[in-house]
């Protein structure tokens, strides 16, 4: 899960990778049961403390890559993965409720789901087998370094940063708190997760 601003600065706030206590019997099932999960116990927690801390509503993006669990999530219900609820306690009614616009007279934000393109899906570095050049390519992503690659030869150029490249050097000195305080006053706020 990454904090991002208006202005295009992005704060990683928490990952993770966890196998799963049932077996899907397909990739949009495993979708949805780490959507599920990861809806439930990181984003909704994560708005409401931000809602508290900034004092507006703060908008949750749901980064999926897979067209089926999305269509299942905006309809609320599946044909093909009725069984969800009763064997790996997954409402896909609950996600649709979660992801249906909020009443006018309500305090908190929207939360979205669109769809991540495959390329550029943050999940992906934790969860699947890559190359050289995509696991770099993966690394800038989620703002470990700042390693550049040769498109040709795949060779790395460039030197590992010292910190994110989205924080400004002003801030890079102050704490993490202090320094995404900084940068997110008056901007607009949204806590995006990608699911895997």
């Amino acid at each position: 899960m990454a904090l991002e601003t208006g202005s295009g600065r992005s704060f990683p706030l928490s990952w993770g990778s966890k196998k799963q206590s049932g077996t899907a019997r397909s990739t949009p099932e495993a979708e949805l049961i780490a959507l599920d999960k990861c809806v439930a116990t990181e984003l909704i927690p994560a708005q409401y403390l931000m809602q508290e801390i900034m004092r507006k509503p703060v908008r949750g993006v749901i980064y999926e890559d897979n067209a089926a669990a999305i269509t299942a999530v905006k309809k609320g219900f599946s044909p093909e993965m009725r069984h969800m609820r009763r064997q790996h306690k997954v409402s896909i009614s609950h996600l649709h409720d979660v992801v249906a616009a909020p009443d006018d007279d309500s305090p908190d934000g929207r939360i979205d789901i669109e769809k991540a393109a495959t390329d550029v899906h943050k999940g992906d570095l934790f969860t699947k087998e890559m190359d050289v050049h995509k696991f770099c390519k993966g690394l800038n992503l989620i703002q470990i370094n700042e390693t550049q690659i040769d498109e040709t030869e795949g060779a790395q150029i460039g030197q590992q940063g010292s910190h994110p490249q989205n924080v400004s050097d002003e801030s890079a000195g102050k704490d993490p708190p202090e320094a995404i305080m900084d940068a997110i006053k008056g901007e607009e706020t949204t806590s995006r997760v990608t699911s895997k």
